[in-house]
């Protein structure tokens, strides 16, 4: 229950402040938004030790929902390493912050109000991250929304 609370809560942190662009973005298609969101997750989860992790990082690859924002939509997606229980996510947490808070352009924020800590990263340009802990500190979880972009002929039903 607590985990499925904890997953809520950093979902909604990240749909309540989705993707809202100032002004438009360069990326113009989804397979770009996804590829750049791809390269930063990517760079996140190399943060998390390999003495740490237990098994491999099931990453989403598709999605079959859009979410709109102002000037299109935005493609949400997770990442989830697991780990060993001892591993210091605290610390990985920090240092993520301590080089993202100053990278030009992205701003990172603390969302301390459910159980575990969570750190959020939003780039000037919508895309964002919201990582942290979940399963009593047996997974490490990065949830995702890409930048705005068009698409012309959304359909639910079609895996994105």
């Amino acid at each position: 229950m607590a985990r499925k609370l904890l997953i809520a809560t950093a979902m909604a942190t990240l749909l309540l402040t989705g993707c809202t662009t100032e002004g438009p973005t360069t990326v113009t298609t989804i397979d770009e938004a996804k590829a750049e969101l791809f390269a930063v997750q990517d760079e996140l989860l190399a943060y998390v030790p390999t003495t740490a992790i237990t098994s491999p990082a099931e990453v989403s690859t598709d999605s079959g929902t859009l979410i709109d924002c102002e000037s299109g939509y935005s493609w949400p997606g997770t990442a989830r390493v697991r780990i060993d229980p001892a591993t210091d996510t605290d610390g990985i947490l920090d240092a993520i912050h301590a080089d993202w808070a100053s990278k030009s352009g992205w701003t990172a924020t603390w969302d301390e109000t459910s159980k575990a800590r969570y750190l959020t990263l939003t780039r000037d340009d919508g895309l964002k991250f919201a990582l942290g802990p979940l399963s009593d500190n047996t997974v490490f979880d990065v949830a995702s929304f890409s930048t705005c972009f068009a698409l012309d002929d959304y359909d639910p039903n079609v895996r994105y």
